[in-house]
């Protein structure tokens, strides 16, 4: 994976963005965000505790999930900000659950610079399916920066068998690096049935001034999106979201997840 320092988003940027794009979109039934929403923990076998929000599906039987994986700095659970309101919103109007974990990663906020974050989040995701009966043919991911390069640089190359269907939501990123071994096959399931799609602002990239650094989201997605698909993944989609940056993406994630999920 490309190693890079990515801003922290400020609370009042995804609170701006998000309910810029919600005024817009969402129905008034899911503009309404869930305050207070309590936050449980969990300890891996590693002995690395963090956090996360869960909001269960109602009815019984088997529920599908919607994974929200944030960006560097964990800016979405910000006080004010409305982005994990949003997606969740989302996921209850289509009968899914919904979890966004927090890095144990202390010390840089982020899920891709220490290895040990992969496998904490591959056994919250083992605890969630144990404990509250998971559909894993309807595992649906949403990633933002950072969030979104752990999909497609270690969830993907080493957790897919966590999984048999959904698809994931990459936005303002979610590069392969060419360095990346895929652990684990790619079932011939998830190639033929599991949705990848990247929705990245047409200015996230320096050549257009983007703010991520040196590092070329746009360009990086591009080249992602090939290498999924020489690697047998059929369902996958690259969207140019015009006018935005690294930042202002965000906004189109919740729209784009209610859009994917039909």
């Amino acid at each position: 994976m490309r190693r890079r320092d990515l801003m922290k988003l400020t609370a009042a940027a995804l609170a701006a963005g998000a309910a810029g794009c919600a005024a817009a979109t969402v129905p008034q039934a899911a503009a309404s965000p869930r305050r207070g929403a309590r936050l449980r923990r969990f300890t891996s076998s590693q002995g690395l505790t963090s956090r996360y929000r869960f909001d269960k599906a109602s009815g019984s039987g088997s529920k599908g999930i919607v994974i929200y994986l944030h960006g560097d700095g964990h800016g979405e659970f910000d006080s004010g900000a409305t982005v994990l309101d949003d997606h969740a919103a989302v996921a209850r109007e289509r009968g899914l659950s919904f979890v966004a974990p927090i890095t144990p990663d202390r010390a840089t906020g982020t899920w891709w610079r220490a290895e040990s974050s992969g496998q904490w989040l591959r056994e919250l995701l083992e605890h969630l399916w144990r404990n509250q009966a998971v559909d894993t043919s309807r595992v649906w991911f949403v990633g933002y920066s950072g969030g979104a390069e752990v999909i497609t640089n270690v969830l993907l190359p080493d957790h897919s068998d966590l999984f048999t269907g959904g698809g994931a939501l990459l936005v303002g990123g979610g590069s392969l690096d060419p360095q990346v071994v895929f652990t684990r096959s790619l079932s011939q399931q998830l190639r033929s049935g599991f949705v990848m799609h990247w929705a990245i602002g047409e200015l996230d990239t320096p050549s257009r001034g983007g703010a991520d650094g040196d590092f070329d989201a746009l360009g990086e997605a591009q080249a992602a999106e090939r290498a999924y698909r020489e690697r047998g993944m059929t369902r996958t989609t690259l969207e140019v979201l015009p006018g935005e940056t690294h930042e202002s993406s965000i906004r189109h994630a919740a729209p784009t997840l209610r859009r994917l999920l039909g």
